[in-house]
């Protein structure tokens, strides 16, 4: 059996990247990004015209819905 001395240029180019690509990872795990995430259960009726003012932030999302009353039921972050 033969064993590689020399080894191709092909096996160190690929040596390489594969060690920049971990080291590429190991760097996005040290630095990672954080989401927060806000979940609202909403009521939407046409009974009234009472509109919570705590979805404000949110109206041109339920524009399209057409109702004409939007209250809060429960949030959670």
């Amino acid at each position: 059996m033969r064993l590689l001395t020399n080894p191709p240029n092909q096996l160190r180019l690929f040596s390489l990247v594969l060690i920049l690509a971990a080291a590429w990872v190991g760097a996005a795990e040290k630095n990672p990004h954080s989401v927060q995430v806000t979940i609202r259960t909403i009521l939407a009726e046409n009974k009234s015209d009472d509109y919570d003012p705590r979805l404000k932030g949110m109206e041109q999302q339920l524009k399209p819905l057409k109702y004409r009353a939007y209250r809060v039921l429960k949030a959670e972050d």
